[in-house]
């Protein structure tokens, strides 16, 4: 939380020293002043006792009458000399009165004030009115008054008055001075307290921060050793502590780290290996339909280049079995290239394909092995659109699996049916089968790696968990459910590519060139 607006540590206290100091001394000013200007008053009031002395030991003295000038000419004489500014005679008998000096509004006040002192018989003094004084609202006027004893005398008291103004006028002038020293005073606090509060705290805190921050080296932070001096000293001592643990911490976890990232890679050569081993696998499987699959289209060459051995043909029935001898050639080729793409490692890559090719590619490649005798494919590709990102030959190697798979459970006898169909911006692709299904209680089981439910030694329990693997490194998911028609049903569901939620008019005219053979096949292989 931040107590003041201020980004630097040595600007903050710098700031906070000069609002003290400055607030300090304006504090001491003030108290000063007053106490100035308390004894200046005090000096006033004595003045006015001997001023009082003064004019009734005068006028008793003299024995002056009330209308004598003389008389007033004296008493304005030591008036003047005093400080004072007004004087108030009033007759002990009578109302009369004589007035020296301008008393205004404070007339009534010195008459009561005279009254009085002669009433009580003693000298009487008050302050009266307000004014604005040095730093606050003070006494405008002081009024003394005092019985003149005599009974020979005429005058009954006198009254004296002095205006303060000139007072406070003085007071604020040496208080001009008094600033300019506490100004200076308070610059020298504020510089002195700023050189000892660097030395004593900024200086070890930004220390700190170095340390922190790595800036310096551990070792080097208690040079003159010792047990801690003070508060920071300790602080640095135990921050210290603390960056020395973390150096260590830290050392000890690059080694985990370096640790963990070679049994990452051991991890990831090792599932590698499982795949390819699940891959080698599966092409094993293969190879009774692959060798299946090369050997008829190469009889059938053998006979072509027999017939054309016996030069009893025509030019036409000559090219003609050429052409046929070409078609079976490049139907090996292919087979090949299938068989190749299958057992063959490669690096995995990212690009746009076509789901409905790889779904009919692989049928296709299938539908020639042994083990698949006996069961029929039904495809339904409803799908308006099917390209995803991702890899050919892995999204391949799913569909070999799940097929696989399926064909074991039905045990050469059932149905297979491989459904597409297009929900928003996800390709669906269904894979059925009639078989006997898998139990509920294991459905969330089936892609972990090892699991199985074959017999011991027909099967690694690696092939779905490869999918899950691909298929969620595609982007999408994987999921087993029991299947409507008895059986078991893996439900795949892949991210079509943006902008692929194509019009229906566009859809229309694109499954009008596809043709419905295309979407809708039937595969019956032939037993071997």
């Amino acid at each position: 939380m931040k107590i003041l607006p201020f980004k630097g540590l040595k600007t903050g206290v710098l700031a906070i020293l000069v609002i003290l100091i400055v607030s300090a001394m304006l504090l001491v000013d003030i108290v000063m002043i007053k106490i100035a200007e308390a004894d200046l008053l005090s000096a006033k009031v004595r003045e006015g006792f001997l001023l009082l002395s003064l004019i009734s030991g005068s006028i008793k003295g003299n024995a002056y009458e009330r209308d004598s000038s003389k008389s007033m000419e004296l008493i304005e004489k030591e008036l003047h000399s005093s400080g004072f500014t007004t004087v108030l005679l009033r007759a002990s008998d009578t109302d009369d009165e004589k007035i020296i000096g301008k008393w205004g509004s404070a007339l009534q006040e010195a008459r009561h004030d005279g009254l009085k002192a002669v009433s009580t018989k003693s000298v009487a003094q008050r302050f009266y009115g307000t004014r604005w004084g040095v730093v606050w609202f003070s006494p405008e006027r002081l009024i003394m008054s005092s019985p003149i004893s005599s009974p020979a005398l005429k005058w009954g008291s006198v009254t004296i008055g002095c205006d303060l103004g000139e007072t406070y006028e003085a007071l604020r002038a040496r208080q001009i001075t008094f600033l300019l020293f506490l100004t200076l005073y308070a610059a020298f606090l504020v510089l002195a307290g700023m050189y000892l509060f660097s030395r004593v705290v900024v200086a070890p805190v930004r220390k700190l921060l170095s340390m922190a921050s790595g800036i310096e080296d551990l070792r080097t932070q208690d040079p003159e050793g010792g047990a801690p001096a003070n508060e920071i000293d300790r602080l640095f001592a135990a921050v210290s502590g603390i960056l020395s643990r973390l150096e260590e911490n830290k050392a000890r976890l690059r080694g985990h780290i370096a640790s963990l990232e070679r049994a990452n890679k051991e991890i990831e050569r090792a599932r590698d290996e499982m795949v390819r081993s699940e891959k080698l696998a599966s092409a094993g499987r293969l190879a009774a339909g692959f060798a299946h699959e090369i050997g008829n289209p190469l009889g059938i060459v053998a006979g072509y280049f027999e017939l054309l051995k016996t030069g009893n043909l025509t030019e036409s029935e000559r090219l003609d079995l050429l052409d046929r001898a070409g078609a079976e050639i490049g139907r090996m080729g292919r087979v090949i290239r299938q068989m190749l793409n299958i057992a063959r490692p490669s690096p995995p890559t990212r690009e746009v394909i076509k789901a409905h090719e790889i779904i009919n590619e692989t049928i296709e490649f299938l539908a020639g092995q042994p083990w698949l005798s006996g069961i029929e494919i039904k495809t339904s590709l409803e799908a308006r659109t099917d390209n995803v990102l991702g890899d050919p030959g892995q999204l391949r190697e799913v569909l070999l699996n799940i097929i696989m798979n399926a064909a074991d459970a039905m045990e050469r006898k059932g149905t297979l049916n491989v459904r597409t169909w297009q929900e928003e911006s996800n390709l669906n692709i269904e894979i059925s089968d009639t078989g006997p299904g898998i139990p509920e209680a294991i459905l969330s089981e089936v892609f972990e790696p090892f699991f199985t439910t074959k017999d011991p030694g027909k099967g690694t329990g690696l092939g779905l968990w490869v999918c899950y693997r691909i298929i969620t490194s595609m982007g999408g998911s994987i999921a087993a459910t029991a299947s409507p028609e008895g059986g078991a049903s893996i439900k795949i569901r892949l991210v079509l590519m943006p902008g692929q939620g194509a019009t229906k008019d566009e859809n229309d005219a694109r499954n009008s060139r596809i043709g419905p053979e295309s979407r809708h096949k039937r595969y019956r292989p032939e037993p071997v």
